[in-house]
């Protein structure tokens, strides 16, 4: 008899507080760059299985739509495609993945796909699975093999996962322990919230703006906000207690929305009300996540402001995003005989 296998990867998406941007190789490889974030609870899960020996295709992929071919040269969709290839992949295997969120949220939704899929395709071939090497995979897949624009720090949370640092240079990526102790996660938890701005966008779009910046040679506003973060990276080391923590972020993530806006696309006026009403009921920090355009607006808040914040944006879809330790993990896998 045949043998049968269901696998499935649930992967993290993530918000990024301060550094974004300095994660681009054009910039680190002449400097270095440093970013701080977190994994969260919002996932993207891949699903795999053999084909049936009635099925007349050899691979198939259901994702917005369905997928089924014979060679890896026909599929469509350029990360299944990149990832079948580059493995060598020889077996019929059938595919699928699903989202929490939309595409394009500013939340590294994209790279937490290709994360979970080459997780689990690195698995069924016996190779290593541990972060680095996902990681690394993954930053291949997309910025060498596919060049599309972007950095590294979403590949490196969906793999890693949990509340870190992550520091670039020419020589590679070092990764630190987790920054917040528990009760300070906690806090978070209850004390940020994520205002949907009203469309996904295209974030390669926005990061070719800031890969256009990073390529001029060390941007100064790009250096600024590495050193933002390897400053907050030190201060959030030595400070123990949830309420320092909590409003060290605040700070940094005001500072790295000024400097920000000073290397990405131009910010819509939609984001820069939704932003103003933040603040005046009450936001500690706000910042757009991701390359730009539009997405998600984090805001982070007192407790004591929650009420006026909903208030101000009860015309708006929020979620209250929730800190996760883990990042890309098999979730499911079963084998059986046919």
């Amino acid at each position: 008899m045949a043998r049968n296998i269901m696998i499935i990867t649930r992967t993290p998406m993530r918000i990024s507080y301060v550094g974004g941007g300095s994660d681009f190789e054009d910039h680190f490889k002449h400097s270095f760059g440093s970013v701080i974030g977190t994994t969260i609870n919002q996932y993207i899960y891949v699903f795999s299985n053999d084909l049936s020996e009635v099925s007349p295709e050899r691979i198939r992929f259901t994702y917005r739509q369905t997928e089924s071919v014979d060679e890896i040269l026909s599929i469509k969709h350029p990360v299944l495609r990149t990832v079948l290839e580059e493995l060598e992949w020889e077996s019929r295997i059938n595919l699928g993945t699903f989202s929490e969120l939309p595409s394009g949220v500013g939340l590294g939704g994209s790279s937490a796909f290709t994360v979970g899929l080459s997780h689990l395709l690195l698995h069924l071939k016996g190779m290593a699975v541990d972060p680095e090497t996902i990681a690394k995979f993954s930053v291949r897949v997309e910025r060498d093999l596919l060049g599309e624009s972007g950095g590294w720090q979403d590949q490196y949370h969906s793999a890693y996962g949990g509340f870190r640092n992550y520091r670039f240079n020419s020589e590679g990526v070092q990764v630190s322990e987790r920054l917040l102790t528990e009760e300070s996660i906690q806090l978070l938890n209850k004390q940020q919230l994520l205002v949907w701005v009203g469309e996904s966008r295209n974030s390669s779009t926005h990061a070719q703006f800031t890969q256009t910046q990073a390529r001029r040679g060390v941007s100064e506003q790009i250096s600024r906000n590495a050193q933002l973060s390897e400053s907050l990276f030190t201060k959030l080391k030595m400070e123990t207690s949830p309420k320092g923590q909590f409003e060290l972020l605040a700070n940094g993530v005001n500072e790295a929305w000024e400097l920000k806006q000073e290397f990405t696309s131009e910010v819509s006026e939609q984001v820069k009300e939704i932003i103003d009403i933040g603040f005046e009921n009450g936001a500690s920090a706000a910042k757009l996540c991701g390359a730009g355009g539009s997405g998600f607006i984090l805001i982070l808040f007192e407790e004591q402001n929650l009420q006026s914040l909903r208030t101000a944006y009860h015309n708006h879809k929020i979620i209250f995003p929730k800190i996760t330790s883990t990042g890309s993990q098999i979730i499911f896998s079963e084998s059986h005989e046919n």
